[in-house]
């Protein structure tokens, strides 16, 4: 039996990824009530016993094949009555009190979309960087999408507004809401916080560099800025996505301070302090971190130890003061202390 709530989220499960379990328990771990959709098209018997013993809100359940991602999203959300909606893929994890935050946001300043930063997960598990895209929505929405799907909370009625979510997308049905919603006037706010992590390597759309990818891009970006600034926009969306796939771990020269973004992400930002939450998505307690970066030396504390470590390229395994529950999370804090560029690689706590 369902509970309404203020929250709906659809999560559309496709095929089996090692990280849904994670993503389950990060929703157990919400400190605000959810009124989940579950559209399970991938006849997996994993799937099946993860959601029977997950101890969760499930409002609308339904097995079997579907239109794809898109249309599976908006049947979830046809089926739930809660005020605000979002989504989760399979492989998309929130943090503790995500949700709870987002809420408080968009209801405080009346908003339309909230909307937060992402951390990004590789293969192995481990953190390597933040989203790097994420920023203020303003006319630049129409060319290229700035904000991260997991860490998203929408008004339902200002979705309704525009017609919902357009089920006949396949790689663009979230930076189309992001458009339509911006062109009729709707109000988003930025909570300056990383509230999920997204996991972007093999296998995931993000890595895909397709024909009809490319396609689906120019139609968006066409249909308001012209051809020619579609062409470019794809050009370099598809270049994003394939140094993303060469893994380039090269600093460049030219930026300074501490650059967290994922390594591929051409619009990283230096700055001379950055915090990344680390989270665990083992099944049991951690109280040790791995960290490595590389270039200038640059220190380091974290949240349960205040006790600053200085780090230059090498990897440190570093004893935590309080061990970390599975699917919580420690911030870990860098700042530079010498002229330079500092990358940081990776961190994962073991």
């Amino acid at each position: 039996m369902s509970t309404i709530t203020d929250i709906a989220l659809a999560i559309p499960i496709g095929s089996w990824h090692p990280l849904l379990a994670a993503g389950l328990r990060s929703l157990q771990l919400q400190s605000t009530p959810i009124e989940l959709a579950i559209l399970d098209a991938s006849n997996d018997p994993r799937v099946t016993s993860l959601l029977s013993a997950a101890e969760l809100n499930i409002a609308y359940y339904r097995r079997g094949p579907d239109g794809g991602q898109a249309a599976a999203i908006v049947e979830g959300w046809r089926n739930t009555q809660s005020s605000f909606v979002g989504w989760l893929n399979v492989d998309d994890i929130l943090f503790t009190n995500s949700l709870k935050r987002l809420l408080q946001a968009i209801k405080t300043d009346n908003a339309d979309v909230a909307y937060g930063d992402s951390t990004i997960l590789a293969e192995n598990g481990s953190t390597i960087g933040m989203h790097g895209q994420v920023a203020e929505v303003d006319k630049g929405i129409l060319l290229s999408n700035c904000i991260s799907q997991p860490s998203t909370l929408i008004r339902r009625s200002a979705l309704e507004a525009i017609g919902g979510l357009n089920a006949n997308l396949d790689y663009t049905m979230d930076w189309d809401i992001w458009r339509r919603l911006h062109l009729n006037g709707s109000r988003f706010l930025q909570v300056n916080e990383a509230l999920s992590a997204v996991y972007w390597g093999k296998g995931t759309k993000t890595s895909q560099v397709s024909i009809a990818r490319a396609i689906e891009y120019f139609k968006l970006v066409n249909a308001s800025n012209g051809p020619l600034r579609a062409l470019k926009s794809v050009v370099s969306s598809m270049l994003q996505t394939e140094a993303f796939n060469q893994q380039s771990r090269t600093p460049e020269a030219k930026n300074a301070g501490i650059l967290v973004a994922a390594d591929y992400n051409p619009l990283e930002i230096g700055a001379s302090a950055r915090s990344i939450p680390i989270i665990n998505l083992t099944d049991s307690k951690k109280d040790r971190l791995e960290i490595q970066v590389m270039g200038s030396k640059c220190l380091i504390s974290f949240d349960s130890c205040l006790e600053k470590q200085q780090l230059s390229e090498v990897t440190l395994n570093i004893p935590l003061e309080n061990s970390v529950p599975p699917g919580h999370t420690v911030t870990i804090h860098l700042e530079t202390i010498a002229a330079g560029s500092t990358r940081f690689l990776e961190a994962r706590l073991v």
